[in-house]
């Protein structure tokens, strides 16, 4: 009966042992997929964080260049204003030097002409 019973002790042991081998093979795998997951959200929030910078640099380089082109555009437009002023004021000076109201098609053009011609130079 003692042997039985030594007997059934040594098998329960045994079977502890498996049932803890079991245990601790499963906890290392659970803590290997663990780390596998942890270290893939790493990855993925690096992959989201450089696609939010990237996608802030060309936020940040399309307002620059809409910018610059309007910039251009308005320095297009204040030529132009600021060469119509000046030919008024031509077509004003040359109407009081010559005594006459210049206001032909012609006369306009041939002071356009010549502005455009001194802005060419300059």
């Amino acid at each position: 009966r003692l042997k039985k019973l030594s007997a059934e002790a040594q098998e329960a042991r045994d079977q502890a042992a498996a049932l803890l081998e079991d245990h601790r093979a499963m906890l290392a795998s659970a803590t290997g997929e663990a780390s596998a997951i942890i270290a893939e959200a790493r990855q993925a929030a690096e992959r989201e964080r450089a696609m939010g910078i990237e996608k802030t640099r060309a936020e940040q380089d399309e307002m620059l260049a809409r910018a610059r082109r309007e910039i251009e555009a308005e320095k297009i437009r204040a030529v132009a204003d600021v060469r119509r002023e000046a030919v008024d004021i031509a077509i004003a000076a040359a109407s009081k030097v010559v005594g006459q109201r210049l206001d032909a098609a012609s006369d306009r053009q041939l002071v356009e002409d010549y502005i455009a011609s001194i802005g060419k130079a300059s």
